[in-house]
């Protein structure tokens, strides 16, 4: 849940500045148009305790919660839809 609502601050830019530095989007890896320019780049890990790490992690829950859930609503709005989805999960 913490780190869904942390990704949305991140795209909506409610974040300190160094915590929008972890996150790449793949328009700055490419120059040509791709179908997932606007996706968050995963990075490249070398062990799977990185897997766990919001650098990583957290583009890969943000990618699963917005095959679901509207991004582009206000942040009560986003909480409640989100409690809504992994309540619905488990």
């Amino acid at each position: 849940y913490n780190a869904c609502i942390f990704m949305y601050k991140v795209t909506h830019n409610q974040v300190p500045y160094i915590f929008t530095e972890f996150f790449k989007y793949n328009r700055q890896f490419h120059q040509h148009n791709t179908r997932q320019k606007d996706h968050f780049h995963l990075p490249q890990i070398k062990t799977n305790q990185s897997k766990s790490f919001i650098k990583y992690s957290g583009p890969l829950i943000w990618k699963d919660m917005c095959r679901t859930i509207d991004k582009n609503c206000k942040i009560s709005t986003f909480k409640k839809k989100v409690k809504l989805l992994l309540s619905l999960q488990y």
